[in-house]
């Protein structure tokens, strides 16, 4: 029907323009911290209005959360597919690894984990939104995939609690690390030796296989 049409283009619309106003957004956040950042600072760097803004997002916890989720929605989307499709179990669970890795490294996630962890602990909302919208759907789908992959040979039997702190323990490690060294070259590389895509896929294959020597 051409009404059903008109409101499913403005909705695809008003996604799109979201999407535009949360990842400029996290460019602020980025720069300047949360504290830091007012929706009238991205109000303005947008070019637009905050009224205008809050039609988008009643809040900025609602923003800052979003624009986090939004930045990681690639690797979490890639992970859901694969824990939802059928294929080598071992395949599967390293293509996770790889998009877990991108999740903290290749975005915005890494370098605003202190930033987060102090917005999240003054303004408990959201470290529950964080939590619901990216944290909890990162962790059950790495754990379904794990689930297949722990019924073939060569996998040790893992409870959930183990293989989230198996997978995302090193991660935020190096992430965190990687915001403390950020201006102190030499350290940043004597620190981070061998924490790149591949060799963390294979770190974690060697703690979650048995037959790993």
């Amino acid at each position: 029907m051409p009404g059903t049409a008109k409101k499913d283009m403005s909705s695809l619309k008003g996604s799109a323009r979201r999407r535009e106003i949360a990842l400029i957004a996290l460019e602020l956040f980025t720069s300047q911290g949360y504290a830091g950042t007012s929706m009238a600072d991205v109000a303005r760097k947008i070019g637009t209005t905050k009224g205008a803004l809050y039609h988008h997002f009643a809040t900025k916890e609602e923003l800052f959360v979003s624009a986090l989720a939004m930045d990681t929605s690639e690797p979490l989307e890639a992970i859901e597919r694969l824990a939802a499709q059928p294929g080598d179990p071992a395949e599967r669970w390293r293509a996770a690894l790889g998009h877990a890795h991108d999740a903290v490294f290749k975005g915005a996630m890494g370098h605003m984990l202190p930033v987060l962890a102090q917005t999240g602990n003054q303004i408990p909302t959201v470290a529950r939104d964080y939590h619901q919208q990216v944290i909890s759907r990162f962790r059950a789908g790495l754990r379904r995939i794990y689930s297949d992959a722990e019924r073939t040979p060569g996998y040790r039997t893992l409870n959930a609690q183990d293989i989230d702190q198996i997978v995302f323990g090193p991660l935020l490690a190096n992430a965190l690390t990687q915001s403390l060294m950020a201006n102190a070259g030499e350290l940043q590389h004597a620190n981070l030796r061998h924490t790149d895509r591949t060799s963390f896929i294979e770190m974690i294959e060697r703690l979650t296989r048995s037959d790993a020597m």
